[in-house]
C-alpha cells in the first residue's frame, strides 16, 4: 500500500513568456494543492497559469511586494502540462505543492 505525500512539485521564477513549470509524470495523476506566488518588484505585475492551455489564473495582478496563495484541488492527468508567465521577467517567485498518485 502506497502513501500519498504532499510535496514540492516545482519552484522557480516566472519569465515573460509562457513556459512549462511542471509536467505530470507518465503513469501518474497529480493533484496540485497550492501555488504560492511572490512579487519581488516595486511594481504591480500580472501573472497567468494554464493547464494544457486552459487558464486556471488569468492576468491576476500582484501588487508590489505582494504574496498570493492559490488554494486548489486541481487534478492533472499523466503528462499534463502546467505553464506560467508574468508580464515582467524574473520578479515573480513561485512554489507549487501537490500530490503525485499512481
Amino acid at each position: 500500500m502506497s502513501v500519498d505525500i504532499i510535496k514540492n512539485l516545482a519552484a522557480g521564477v516566472l519569465t515573460d513568456s509562457a513556459a512549462t513549470i511542471y509536467e505530470a509524470p507518465e503513469g501518474k495523476t497529480v493533484i496540485v494543492r497550492e501555488i504560492a506566488l511572490c512579487n519581488t518588484s516595486a511594481s504591480s505585475v500580472h501573472v497567468t497559469f494554464t493547464v494544457d492551455g486552459t487558464h486556471i489564473l488569468c492576468e491576476r495582478a500582484l501588487d508590489a511586494n505582494e504574496s498570493y496563495f492559490v488554494k486548489l484541488n486541481l487534478v492533472m492527468p499523466a503528462e499534463s502540462i502546467l505553464a506560467g508567465e508574468a508580464e515582467t521577467t524574473a520578479v515573480i517567485d513561485y512554489y507549487i505543492s501537490g500530490i503525485e498518485v499512481a
